[in-house]
């Protein structure tokens, strides 16, 4: 017997993926801002 947890209806496997890959998305964005935005401030300068 397998238990599985739903979370909205949907099985926590099927959301899993979903959930990781935003979290990914916005880690890569917020480097990317962070790089970007130095960049400017140096040539500000």
């Amino acid at each position: 017997m397998m238990l599985t947890a739903h979370i909205a209806g949907l099985p926590l496997e099927e959301l899993l993926p979903a959930v990781t890959g935003i979290g990914a998305m916005l880690a890569a964005t917020r480097v990317w801002l962070a790089v970007h935005l130095r960049d400017r401030q140096e040539t500000d300068r």
